[in-house]
């Protein structure tokens, strides 16, 4: 967090030096993270052209492409995966957006 004061070291000021409830700690450095998450989000949405935006939309639909054709001859995710040259996170993203889309339906998980 850029030219800002550490949302913890302002917490403690506003408690009086007073030591935080546990709770309390964990719920503002959880808002930290988040709040770094979305500056670091903002920088890379600089780099994002329209440009980059449309071939990632195309790689997007070729992969997905290249996935529906796989699925008919093998449902093992991380065989998939190795196929594809993605990682099993990859896969089931593209899987979850090829469900969204009615192209698949996903009918087990496993946690």
């Amino acid at each position: 967090m850029n030219n800002q004061q550490n949302p913890m070291d302002m917490m403690q000021m506003m408690m009086a030096g007073g030591k935080m409830p546990e709770m309390m700690q964990k719920c503002m450095a959880t808002m930290e993270k988040m709040a770094n998450a979305v500056e670091k989000s903002a920088e890379l949405g600089t780099y994002a052209t329209p440009e980059l935006h449309n071939l990632f939309e195309e790689w997007l639909d070729k992969t997905s492409k290249g996935i529906l054709n796989e699925l008919e001859e093998d449902k093992n995710i991380e065989e998939l995966a190795g196929k594809l040259g993605l990682s099993v996170q990859s896969i089931n993203m593209l899987l979850l957006r090829l469900a969204a889309m009615g192209k698949v339906q996903i009918r087990i998980m496993k946690i």
